[in-house]
């Protein structure tokens, strides 16, 4: 099998019922499993939900004071502001924290939002890309991950990635043993060019 793939699934992501495949060089491949939003990544949002409304607690006599001294127009945005990130943090919830792959042997089921609900089996899978080495920038620090796609059904698709949900190997694994996985060097062009001199 490709061992294209590296990073290590979380501790908690071990599932309660395994039924292990070994393929023909050897790789074990789990056809049991859940693929669903680390624990961590939920405190993260119920963090990140707190910190407009104890911002909005705090803010809340310095808005008054400005509002009744004729700023109403800046407390207006203010507050506008804080509810834009507030309803943004939870969409952001609704949609990871919704979203699960729970594969049993040849039959996988979606969860979408936490309502949206999706029986198919693996032959209703077009397509899997496995994109690795990803890079996300910020203004102090990169974060490199890895994304599995999938496109199934009438131009359908979900996709998850490894530093948000757990099992990633695991469907990775299952996804090439069942041969529907491609592999992609997510990389930029630069890192493969120095990889490559070196």
């Amino acid at each position: 099998m490709n061992d294209y793939y590296t990073n290590l699934d979380s501790p908690e992501s071990g599932s309660k019922e395994e039924k292990l495949y070994t393929s023909t060089d050897g790789v074990s491949v789990n056809e049991y499993f859940t693929v669903s939003i680390l624990r961590m990544k939920v405190i993260v949002y119920i963090i990140a939900t707190c910190v407009p409304i104890a911002m909005y607690l705090w803010l809340r006599k310095y808005l008054f004071m400005f509002e009744d001294d004729g700023y109403a127009e800046f407390v207006f945005g203010i507050r506008l502001l804080l509810i834009f990130f507030f309803v943004m943090v939870i969409v952001l919830f609704w949609e990871n924290a919704g979203k699960k792959i729970e594969v049993m042997g040849n039959s996988i089921s979606f969860t979408q939002w936490f309502l949206i609900h999706e029986d198919i089996t693996i032959n209703d899978v077009r397509e899997c890309e496995v994109i690795t080495g990803l890079t996300s920038y910020s203004r102090y620090r990169s974060i490199t991950y890895n994304k599995i796609v999938i496109r199934y059904g009438d131009n359908k698709k979900i996709s998850v990635v490894d530093i948000t949900y757990n099992n990633w190997n695991a469907l990775a694994r299952y996804l090439e043993y069942k041969g529907k996985a491609s592999f992609i060097d997510g990389r930029s062009f630069l890192a493969k060019f120095f990889d490559k001199d070196i």
